[in-house]
């Protein structure tokens, strides 16, 4: 999975874990969680208008005080929220790779008098960090006080049997075609979404212990495995002719769509009810 997009999930489950209990951020969740892996700071500021001039002014320090200014200010929710670029040359699935690239993720904050919408931005500091810290990580709130949807998702059921057809057609897209490199990361979505063990589907990095729900791990845990975009290398990266390049396109674009629903579902599934 893409490091911008990990982290948007775990600030999320993390955040939405915190606010049911109404205590405090789990004090090894950051820096120690690998979201927060090879960055330097991870900050949060808003915008305010100055003599007519917008600019940025500090909200919180760190996630951990992001999220208990989030519970101060009567936050009662987080949701993952994803929208698709308006990109023509390129589709989403083949610009994931990029910083700021594959549509746009914000975490919608919930709160009485409507939803504040935050979105990260991720610069490059030293790369010559001893640590390897070379990610600045920015989250800016874009957006405040807007009217609160209602969640518009597809119940678990379909979102499996989608996800369970693409993957079975995809190893035997990827067995004929000798990718066999990619069987494996499509058979062990599939072994996610078939499991019936709570403690097998949960992914270990991602979420609090006991927080998703078996539909939520299962989808979580099968769109961590099965993600096989990037750059050089990845799925991306393949090319074919003809008849089979289109459904090679087609089953990737499938796929790509599914796990970032999949993603949502099981993100979304730890919000409270409006």
């Amino acid at each position: 999975m893409q490091g911008t997009i990990s982290q948007a999930i775990a600030l999320t489950l993390y955040g939405n874990a915190m606010l049911r209990d109404g205590g405090h951020a789990d004090e090894g969740f950051y820096p120690h969680h690998p979201a927060f892996m090879f960055c330097e700071w991870v900050r949060f500021v808003a915008f305010q208008s100055q003599d007519g001039t917008w600019g940025e002014t500090r909200f919180a320090d760190d996630p951990v005080a992001w999220l208990t200014r989030m519970q101060q200010e009567g936050v009662y929710g987080l949701r993952l929220v994803y929208e698709p670029s308006d990109q023509t040359d390129f589709s989403d699935r083949m610009t994931v790779a990029f910083i700021g690239g594959g549509g746009h993720w914000f975490i919608e904050a919930i709160h009485p008098s409507g939803s504040d919408f935050w979105k990260a931005r991720w610069n490059i500091g030293d790369q010559d960090h001893p640590d390897r810290l070379i990610w600045q990580v920015t989250y800016g709130c874009l957006l405040r006080h807007q009217q609160t949807a209602p969640l518009d998702a597809r119940p678990p059921a379909p979102i499996k049997s989608d996800l369970i057809n693409n993957l079975e057609t995809l190893s035997t897209f990827a067995d004929t075609h000798h990718l066999s490199g990619f069987i494996e990361a499509f058979q062990r979505g599939l072994r996610a979404l078939h499991t019936t063990d709570l403690a097998d589907a949960a992914p270990s990095d991602l979420a609090p212990p006991g927080l998703l729900s078996l539909d939520a791990a299962q989808l979580l845990a099968a769109a961590q495995a099965a993600w096989v975009f990037g750059g050089m290398g990845s799925w991306n990266d393949y090319g074919f002719e003809g008849v089979v390049q289109e459904e090679y396109e087609h089953l990737s674009d499938t796929l790509f769509a599914l796990l970032n629903e999949a993603y949502l579902y099981a993100v979304n599934s730890t919000t409270p009810s409006l």
